[in-house]
């Protein structure tokens, strides 16, 4: 079975192909694809896309995204994807506005509201090269960067034109995550993701209300994940049991890591 690094980066790179090759690709058939290919390849991946509601309607977020530890510790995240045009200014992809507030402000007051931290996700050909990982070589199409960041750096400075190499700037290659030695060369797993959330995303928490302070997206891990990574596959009641739960977003995604040890890579 395929390492959970080897599977973000071939998917990473397989999206950058895809890209150059039909670069009018729609930000939701990307982001679509992504998840279910990265479920297919392992039992430790659970993708759930539900009935797709209006756009950044309530949260702001393209999917929910949560990485397992154990029964009771878990990390939440919601994350808004972005597709990046090459040559082209991205700020409005930033500053896009839902509804009456610009979609940024909106996930990350929403996610603030409920303790989760605040990601996106872009789309690009852009070479991985200028990401704030340095040393991380890639051909990796997908890279995360931090909501409150974004904010802090594209909107609160006022308008100007973004290349898409400023945005790769404030962000790592999505595989990072899963290949970094610094989440998977430590005695606990779930301490070395913090010390990397915490090392490349140092604003992460800066969002949270006072009294969400203290968890920076941490938590004990809710019923509603457990029983869904507990089971073979999804079970059939599993959505309507919990949809009002998951009314505000379109899609969840469940990184199961309560199986992963040590390793060298």
């Amino acid at each position: 079975m395929k390492r959970l690094c080897e599977i973000f980066e071939d998917t990473s790179t397989y999206v950058k192909d895809w890209l150059q090759a039909q670069p009018e690709l729609k930000e939701e058939s990307m982001t679509d694809w992504f998840l279910y290919n990265l479920s297919k390849q392992t039992p430790t991946i659970r993708y759930k896309q539900f009935t797709r509601t209006e756009e950044g309607r309530k949260t702001g977020a393209d999917w929910e995204w949560w990485f397992v530890f154990s029964e009771k510790k878990s990390f939440a995240s919601r994350v808004q994807a972005k597709k990046l045009k090459p040559d082209f200014d991205n700020y409005s992809g930033i500053a896009y506005v839902s509804g009456d507030k610009l979609q940024i402000e909106r996930l990350l007051d929403d996610s603030s509201k409920d303790g989760f931290a605040s990601f996106y996700t872009f789309y690009s050909t852009e070479d991985s090269k200028p990401a704030k990982c340095k040393g991380f070589n890639s051909k990796t199409g997908v890279f995360i960067s931090e909501a409150n960041n974004l904010r802090n750096k594209f909107i609160l400075k006022g308008k100007r034109r973004i290349e898409p190499k400023d945005i790769i700037e404030t962000s790592n290659p999505i595989s990072c995550l899963f290949c970094c030695p610094m989440v998977f060369e430590t005695s606990d797993v779930s301490e070395g993701f913090k010390q990397h959330i915490k090392s490349y995303f140092p604003t992460i928490s800066d969002n949270l209300l006072n009294n969400n302070k203290t968890q920076d997206g941490f938590r004990e891990t809710p019923n509603e994940i457990l029983s869904l990574i507990n089971e073979p596959t999804i079970p059939e009641w599993w959505e309507n049991e919990y949809r009002f739960r998951f009314e505000r977003v379109n899609a969840i995604l469940v990184v199961d890591l309560r199986g992963e040890r040590i390793r060298k890579y």
